[in-house]
């Protein structure tokens, strides 16, 4: 059996049925501010080489969360990245994929508001 991994996107938070008898895991970011997008990026890949597609998830608040793969969805972030600098947008945009060809996931992190000199 074919397992699926399906969401929807809504306002701060990410519904992730666990399976189609019960009701959705819902994910919210665990300290939401005025202007927290949670989830308004999102990238699937296998971060920790595992084998196991693992999911990245935006805060909209200068924070990325890494959800690794399990049978069922963690409400709490294995990984959280960030940066030291504010206000560049980072996590505004979220893409994976094998880019040095070492057959790793790697993961791309938006930060448009950043300088060549800052570190993001």
């Amino acid at each position: 059996m074919k397992r699926f991994l399906i969401g929807l996107l809504l306002t701060g938070n990410i519904a992730f049925p666990q399976s189609f008898q019960n009701p959705p895991l819902i994910l919210t970011e665990s300290r939401p501010t005025a202007d927290a997008a949670f989830g308004s990026a999102l990238a699937v890949g296998d971060f920790n080489n595992d084998g196991t597609p693992d999911l990245a998830v935006s805060s909209g608040n200068e924070r990325v969360f890494i959800f690794y793969g399990r049978p069922t969805l963690q409400r709490t972030p294995n990984r959280t990245l960030s940066t030291r600098e504010t206000g560049i947008g980072f996590g505004s945009a979220l893409t994976s994929g094998d880019w040095n060809r070492d057959g790793r996931t790697d993961l791309a992190i938006g930060a448009p508001e950043a300088s060549d000199s800052e570190d993001s």
